[in-house]
């Protein structure tokens, strides 16, 4: 049996500041969006990766606390891939960055955020 390890570790800049949604139950959903600087292949340019990053719970919390725009921040977490069927019936695809951790990251001093319960 093959096993395969789905983790993300990267560091990013937040091009939004979080969006809070509740959902049923009460439990909160965090979704932001995150820029990271990336090689281009066969190159010494770097060129900005944006993606689409969501926590649940305590974690989705503290993004709503802590997180802004333009801030550094470290995160570990998952790729997921949502599927749903838009309005004009055509399947659509996106794939998203779980996060289970944040390190706010800035000159002074680095700030963990706990794991998400």
């Amino acid at each position: 049996m093959i096993m395969q390890n789905n983790s993300v570790k990267m560091v990013v800049n937040l091009g939004t500041k979080p969006t809070i949604k509740t959902v049923t139950g009460g439990r909160k959903m965090a979704r932001f969006s995150a820029a990271a600087l990336e090689a281009e292949a066969g190159t010494n340019k770097k060129k900005i990766k944006w993606y689409s990053v969501v926590s649940w719970g305590t974690l989705a919390d503290m993004a709503e606390r802590c997180l802004e725009k333009g801030k550094r921040v470290m995160i570990y977490g998952h790729l997921i891939t949502n599927t749903w069927t838009d309005k004009n019936g055509v399947e659509q695809t996106k794939k998203e960055i779980m996060a289970t951790h944040f390190i706010l990251l800035n000159k002074n001093k680095q700030t963990a955020l706990p794991l998400a319960a």
